[in-house]
């Protein structure tokens, strides 16, 4: 796992050429929090390394393109945006999951919410959704949680 010193080793990295202007100073704490939430949500996964270097990328595309402050309501960590964006839909993406497993191995009805699924109902329903991938052109569907 990387640590703290890591993470500001990082953000050193990061703040090369950044909040030196009014323009970027705008972006630049919600940017750090948004790496901040990011390193602290990826860091007990594997490839921690690979995910990292794709935020920084995106990051850094996203640094580029702007030209112009973002409205009060947009000016805010990518998690916080994310997460408000995705409340009114996590509901219905839960509801969706678990209606897909509409029968276990054994052929019994299941009739449960996403949050009553067993680790075996789960572990079932994502393994008929990889047999069904190329209904996804091959990629994990997006809406299931």
């Amino acid at each position: 796992m990387l640590t703290d010193q890591d993470f500001e080793n990082l953000k050193k990295m990061i703040s090369i050429k950044r909040n030196k202007d009014y323009f970027d100073k705008q972006f630049y704490a919600n940017d750090m929090t948004s790496f901040r939430n990011y390193f602290e949500a990826v860091n007990n996964y594997d490839d921690r390394l690979a995910l990292i270097e794709r935020w920084l990328i995106r990051k850094e595309d996203e640094y580029k393109a702007r030209v112009v402050l973002p409205p009060a309501n947009l000016a805010k960590a990518d998690q916080e945006i994310y997460e408000k964006l995705d409340r009114p839909m996590r509901k219905a993406r839960e509801s969706l999951a678990a209606r897909l497993l509409i029968a276990d191995e054994y052929g019994n009805a299941i009739d449960k919410k996403y949050s009553d699924l067993t680790s075996r109902e789960l572990h079932t329903l994502t393994e008929n959704l990889c047999l069904r991938l190329y209904l996804f052109n091959y990629q994990y569907p997006a809406f299931v949680p």
